[in-house]
């Protein structure tokens, strides 16, 4: 999906990345992040995906994928449905440039993939969060490819970086959780930190 780059309007105090306070906002209540995610979906202008003739295999003969062609025009919403070990994992891994194909090409608006590239958002299906970071933290992790590893590591985030964290929990309802540490929160909870974290990332395309 894409996202808007305009900072958010909600009036809002952001915390620190250890804090553990509730977050005080102007707005009444979160918004439910489950129609205003599929908001961003529905208005979206997502890329032209093509994939040409991928197959992916591990070691000597385990075959993920086997000559996939597919295309996935502008603005399209599309779900990979199939068992465990149908390749769905390894086929977003490929489109995400964080494995290659042994053979055939993935392209993004006729652009081949090569390389995690900071336009593709991932939600994983394991949380990967920092447990000790509160959700504010981990959804400021989302902006690692404008801030650098450095300035991050130290903390040193923008103020729209910090609002656009603030909007994006706001996004999957957990404004009010900012603050709460990710060791405490529930495996549902850690996931919509997730989607925060890849919304904050301000990608074309989002993989879930």
């Amino acid at each position: 999906t894409s996202r808007s780059s305009t900072s958010p309007t909600n009036s809002v105090s952001a915390p620190t990345s250890s804090s553990s306070a509730p977050v005080r906002s102007s707005v009444a209540h979160a918004p439910r992040y489950a129609s205003d995610v599929r908001a961003f979906i529905t208005h979206s202008q997502m890329p032209t995906i093509e994939f040409e003739d991928v197959t992916k295999i591990y070691g000597e003969d385990t075959v993920a994928l086997d000559d996939v062609s597919v295309t996935v025009s502008e603005g399209e919403f599309v779900i990979l449905l199939g068992p465990s070990g149908a390749g769905k994992s390894t086929m977003l891994r490929v489109l995400n440039g964080l494995t290659d194909p042994t053979e055939g090409s993935v392209r993004i608006d006729r652009t081949e993939v090569t390389g995690n590239r900071s336009e593709v958002g991932m939600v994983f299906q394991e949380h990967y969060l920092i447990e000790s970071k509160s959700a504010f933290g981990n959804a400021l992790t989302g902006a690692l490819s404008r801030n650098g590893i450095v300035r991050s590591m130290l903390g040193l985030h923008s103020e729209y970086d910090k609002l656009n964290a603030l909007d994006a929990l706001g996004t999957v309802g957990l404004l009010d959780e900012a603050g709460q540490r990710a060791e405490s929160m529930s495996g549902g909870q850690k996931q919509r930190v997730g989607i925060a974290r890849a919304l904050v990332q301000e990608p074309d395309i989002v993989l879930a």
